[in-house]
């Protein structure tokens, strides 16, 4: 997955705008792509909808589809060492 921008202002999930003290939160977020609209930027939902297929799945539901699996997959890979030999 990737870290998500928003498309409004360009904050991201490491670096948060900051509104009346507090850091922004995500509105929608497209964590495959990559964007998303934060809490800061309401006026870009409508952009957000017309250029991105939100992800509106749940944890439980993304951990059953193709992109999750591929991501353990790899995971383990590295942890494991694809193709080890084990004595």
């Amino acid at each position: 997955m990737l870290t998500a921008k928003c498309i409004g202002c360009g904050c991201t999930d490491d670096h948060a705008c900051v509104e009346n003290g507090q850091p922004c939160r995500w509105l929608r977020v497209n964590r495959v792509e990559g964007i998303g609209v934060c809490s800061s930027c309401p006026e870009a939902l409508d952009q957000f909808a017309s250029t991105s297929q939100e992800q509106t799945t749940g944890q439980c539901d993304y951990r059953s589809s193709p992109e999750w699996k591929d991501f353990a997959s790899r995971i383990g890979n590295a942890l494991c060492g694809a193709g080890a030999k084990h004595s």
